[in-house]
This record gives structure tokens, sequence and C-alpha cells, in this order.
């Protein structure tokens, strides 16, 4: 999700779908230490556009974190509002963005750009068309995008390949299935494992009583949350 002080409104109406999601992230450090961690989500969308968002981390390393609390997140791109809270505390916050502002609501695919600290012109940048393949019963095209960071880039000794993978439902313009793969960070995936295209209850986007409700608001530029993503390339008339 991205607010912008220029630009059009895009959403995605009429193709409203709930899913699950699960993220795994893996690095093993060079004194054998391991580091890992799991994520679900339950995400969902709206014949209006409005986007759910339900995450909680699951385990650190080998340990189950039965307390890490529920995180939530509403984005709104008709309203131009977003409201998130979580179980650790009984304060949501409502951000609303000015009306001179416009608002983009994808999850298509952005990777993580781990090498934005690197100049340019010590990267060398190309993409491979990884072809169709069916994940949870959606059909998917895949590509995947290599980032070399050439050798004394970051102090480096050798060139460092990092690679992201992403395939994405053309049909529904969700991301499937992600991996990064950053010989510095490590592996991270994330998939969704079931989806089904039935319009979420509408009570999903509400908040639970009993909650306090902290206004904030947007100023220019753009703000970041969980779904950023520039808008998708020449986008059909009834994305608008």
């Amino acid at each position: 999700m991205s607010f912008r002080s220029d630009g059009e409104t895009i959403i995605t109406p009429s193709l409203p779908f709930q899913a699950e999601r699960v993220t795994r992230s893996y690095h093993k450090l060079t004194d054998g230490t391991e580091i890992s961690r799991e994520e679900h989500e339950t995400i969902a969308r709206d014949a209006d556009g409005r986007f759910y968002d339900e995450s909680k981390l699951t385990s650190s390393g080998d340990k189950p974190l039965p307390d890490a609390g529920t995180f939530h997140l509403i984005a709104d791109p008709v309203a131009h509002t977003t409201l998130s809270w979580s179980t650790l505390s009984q304060v949501a916050t409502s951000s609303r963005l000015s009306p001179s502002s416009h608002v983009t609501v994808s999850a298509l695919p952005h990777g993580r750009d781990e090498t934005s600290f690197v100049s340019k012109n010590s990267t060398i940048v190309t993409t491979q068309d990884l072809g169709k393949k069916t994940i949870a019963g959606l059909p998917a095209t895949g590509t995947r995008t290599i980032t070399i960071i050439l050798q004394g880039a970051i102090g480096n000794n050798r060139d460092i390949v990092v690679t992201h993978d992403a395939w994405v439902s053309t049909d529904l313009q969700i991301t499937i299935s992600e991996k990064d793969d950053n010989p510095v960070s490590g592996t991270r995936t994330s998939e969704i494992t079931t989806i089904n295209r039935t319009a979420p209850e509408p009570a999903l986007f509400q908040l639970p009583p009993g909650y306090t409700i902290r206004n904030q608001s947007l100023g220019g530029g753009v703000v970041s949350g969980l779904l950023t993503a520039p808008p998708p390339p020449s986008p059909p008339p009834s994305q608008h």
C-alpha cells in the first residue's frame, strides 16, 4: 500500500478473495548459528477493493510463540484510510490521507530491495521468465530477478548474487509465491497456501469492540505499509 501526493488512485474492485499465507526466513551465520522465523497471515480483499491483513509470528528458531500477538491492518483505497491494531494493546490507529492525495493498494510483487544501499553502477540486474505453473489452485506466471553486486562494491572480494522469484496470478492480480535468496541476509519464502474467491464477510473490516481509536494524519510523499507496491503497468480500465 502506498499513499502518494500525486498520480492516480488505483484499486482492484470486483476481484474478492480470502487466503492464508505463510512466510519463512532462514539465515545461517559463519559460526553455525541458525536464525529462523515463521509468520502466518490471513489476507482478504472485498468487492470494493479493500484489503485486510492479519499476521502473527508463530515461531522464532525452534520455539513456538503463542503469546506473540496478532496484528491487523485494513486498507481502504476508496475512503483513503487505514486502520491498524494488535492484540497486545487496546489502542487502534486510524490514518487518513489528505483529500488531494492518492492511494494505491496492490498485492503485486515489489520484492525486498536489499541492494538499495549499493550504487546502481555497482550492480547488474537481469530477469528471467520462469514460465507458468499452478499454485494453490491458481495458474501463475513466474519471474526471476537476479541482482549481482559487483566485487568491491561493499567491500566484497567476490561478486554477490541475489535472486528474487515471484509467481503472480494475473487473474486476481496478487502474488501467490515469492522467494528471496541473499547470501548476506539469508533465504525468505512467502507463499499462499489456500485461497478461495468468495467475498469476505463485511465484519472482517470492522474494528472489534473495546479499542480506543487514535487518529493520525498522513502527509505528503509516500507512506508505505504492509502491501507496498507500485501500480501495475498499463492496468485495464476496470482497475481504475
